[in-house]
């Protein structure tokens, strides 16, 4: 998978500085001589992500989910602009959401958004869907696709159901 990969190119000293915050790589070996710290600072964490969303566009074409991307920076929306329009390597597709009920708002969070992403807004192919809450058989199937068929017990889906508000992305993280 793409996780293994990426982790396997990555440098030991960024592989430590990350696994504490990459749920998929709590649970992967280090080489030895690059101990765990308990706290990086912010520097060490970017530099470590840079070279992650390198190695991932070097990789080939993919995609990365830019969740709750009214949260994200002006700074941090700049480098992921820099990586848009990148010629070596293959191409990388950004998938964006923003949670709010409010649609007007959420459209004017995007625009405000895009203004901070040059090379995106110029000569991106920029696509709205509209995604409303799942429901009980749609939470039902997305269990079954996550656990190869199997289901949970019907308490446990409405309380997921309940507690995501029927988001997919939060019915993953709270399964995961």
């Amino acid at each position: 998978n793409i996780s293994n990969m990426v982790f396997e190119k990555l440098d030991d000293k960024y592989k430590a500085i990350l696994k504490p915050h990459l749920y998929p790589w709590d649970s992967k070996e280090i080489t030895e001589g690059e101990e765990e710290k308990k706290e990086y600072d912010n520097v060490a964490v970017f530099e470590a992500l840079t070279q992650t969303l390198y190695i991932i566009c070097e990789m080939g074409n993919g995609a990365i989910l830019l969740d709750d991307a009214e949260r994200i920076d002006s700074p941090s929306l700049q480098f992921f602009d820099s990586l848009f329009n990148q010629k070596e390597g293959g191409k990388i597709f950004f998938i964006s959401s923003i949670n709010q009920s409010d649609l007007s708002a959420g459209e004017e969070n995007m625009l405000g958004l895009l203004s901070s992403m040059r090379e995106v807004s110029v000569s991106a192919e920029i696509k709205k869907f509209i995604l409303e809450p799942l429901k009980d058989d749609d939470v039902r199937q997305l269990v079954r696709n996550i656990f190869d068929g199997k289901s949970l017990p019907p308490e446990t889906e409405k309380a997921l159901l309940e507690n995501t508000g029927g988001n997919p992305l939060f019915i993953v993280e709270t399964l995961s």
